[in-house]
């Protein structure tokens, strides 16, 4: 049995880790904390947790998004997360579906490697990644099945993108190594510095090989000690069937279509290029492409198939509530009986 001293103890070391970038001061943030996890149906303490949870999962979609240039950039990072994603958490079958929020491309590596970091228009920079797990091709289907996905969801988007890329990753195309947060519902800036390190093969590169060289990549990635979170993800082809006919294309043309991407965290102030360039010489031969998207902020809107606080009510509620120390806004009974049944997986 475990010492309850201990567990305190790991609990406040989390919890101060979680809400360093807030800028929220709290009279008793730990019980805070404790009591949004815990509706958020995260509340075990193992230290794998977050790597097995998410490794549960058989079945991922990316999506990388273009944000309307119509409005400003931030009412469009904003509407992701606070409309468009409360709107998601509404529907059942997903288990995880987090929202990374990226400024453009940045590059930081050595002359050897130029040439494979091709410049992207300003006006071709996707601003963010929707990062969704489902436990397999069955909740999946549930989700796009669901009536309001249809008759919400797809028709929200128009108001949200100009354009998409939708890919998947089933079975081990997808695995989470290391995450030192064991945190399964991140809320605002990262704690370390995260990237979404995105991929394109040579034309003619076999999926095997690509496979081969990705995993070879991550894994040694995976050994430097800097290094705080890597989940790679092989990206498969878009299929038309796999989604539902909407206003907003989610194809991209074959030669600037990511086919891999990488979700890498390091130590604040890390070198970024003395991690990565040591483990990209091993595959350069079949790389053509290598672009890394600095991640600011990362919200998590459902976890373990139920709506964070987040997805329920958005970031500015969740701050509020946290500030003002109104532990009776994160009570259970109170959420069902204002937001009715909360969907789950």
């Amino acid at each position: 049995m475990k010492n309850s001293n201990s567990i305190s103890s790991r609990r406040k070391f989390i919890q101060q880790s979680t809400l360093a970038g807030t800028a929220i001061i709290l009279a008793n943030p730990l019980q805070l904390f404790a009591r949004n996890n815990q509706l958020a149906g995260v509340n075990d303490l193992d230290i794998n947790h977050v790597i097995d949870t998410e490794n549960s999962c058989l079945y991922n979609t990316s999506v990388y998004a273009w944000l309307r240039t119509d409005i400003p950039l931030e009412i469009g990072h904003t509407y992701w997360r606070d409309i468009h994603g409360t709107l998601i958490s509404r529907i059942p079958g997903t288990f995880l579906y987090r929202q990374l929020h990226m400024s453009p491309a940045i590059n930081i590596l050595s002359a050897n490697f130029q040439k494979y970091v091709k410049p992207v228009d300003p006006a071709d920079q996707p601003q963010g990644l929707a990062h969704t797990f489902y436990h397999d091709e069955a909740g999946r289907q549930r989700f796009f099945d669901h009536p309001m996905t249809k008759k919400y969801m797809v028709q929200d988007e128009v108001k949200l993108v100009k354009a998409n890329a939708t890919c998947w990753s089933k079975g081990d195309n997808a695995r989470t190594l290391k995450d030192t947060s064991n945190n399964l519902s991140p809320q605002g800036k990262p704690i370390n510095d995260e990237y979404a390190v995105s991929l394109i093969f040579r034309g003619g590169t076999s999926a095997n090989t690509r496979k081969e060289n990705l995993i070879r990549l991550s894994n040694q990635l995976n050994q430097h000690a800097k290094v705080t979170r890597l989940r790679y993800h092989l990206l498969e082809e878009y299929d038309d069937e796999h989604f539902p006919e909407g206003q907003v294309g989610h194809r991209r043309p074959v030669d600037v279509r990511y086919n891999a991407w990488i979700e890498l965290g390091v130590q604040s102030n890390t070198d970024l290029a003395k991690v990565l360039e040591p483990d990209l010489l091993e595959i350069l031969n079949n790389l053509d492409t290598i672009h890394i998207y600095p991640i600011f902020d990362k919200y998590t809107i459902m976890a373990k198939g139920k709506a964070t606080i987040v997805g329920l009510k958005g970031y500015p509620a969740y701050q509020t509530i946290l500030a003002a120390g109104a532990n009776n806004q994160l009570d259970p009974g109170l959420l069902e009986d204002v937001y009715g049944k909360v969907p789950k997986e």
